[in-house]
């Protein structure tokens, strides 16, 4: 502020070379070095160079908002709405067509049904045991579909079978 001060007063003063004597008296403030002239003109001139980008910064931006959004977002078409459980069904039917083409085909396997062998008694007489397997009177011995009667207990009958052997029990 006291630079500006007495720069006005000097430039009074160059006005009126008349002046009285006192003023050539003036000193400066020996306490600041004196600025440069050519320090001033370079702050000012950078001051307007940053003044006028300011303003061209403006203008570009305020003329780029005009003609297109600063955001774009892209337009998507509704879709109409879809019935959940329909949807679900559809999905489901491609889970599955897709995991039938990723499994390599499987072989069927053939479980061979089981052999059903009741024994429904035993009795015993003087001359030996006697079994009652699916309705068939049966003694050591006897075959009965594909079956060979190999003992008869009090509460058991043992078969055999091909390689195996089988044994019946009572209820």
């Amino acid at each position: 502020m006291s630079l500006i001060n007495e720069a006005l007063k000097r430039t009074r003063d160059a006005s009126y070379p008349a002046a009285a004597p006192a003023a050539q008296t003036y000193r400066m403030n020996e306490s600041r070095p004196p600025v440069n002239q050519g320090a001033r003109t370079i702050l000012w001139v950078t001051f307007a160079v940053a003044m006028l980008a300011g303003v061209f910064m403006t203008v570009v931006l305020t003329r780029a908002s005009e003609s297109q959004p600063l955001l774009v977002t892209p337009k998507r078409s509704v879709a109409p709405p879809v019935d959940p459980v329909v949807a679900e069904e559809k999905i489901v039917a491609k889970v599955v067509e897709k995991m039938k083409t990723e499994q390599p085909p499987v072989a069927p396997v053939v479980v061979p049904e089981p052999l059903k062998f009741v024994l429904q008694g035993v009795t015993s007489d003087g001359s030996g045991r006697e079994a009652l397997v699916n309705g068939s009177s049966v003694r050591v011995g006897d075959e009965i579909e594909g079956a060979r009667v190999l003992a008869i207990d009090v509460h058991a009958v043992k078969l055999q079978l091909g390689d195996r052997e089988l044994v019946l029990r009572m209820p």
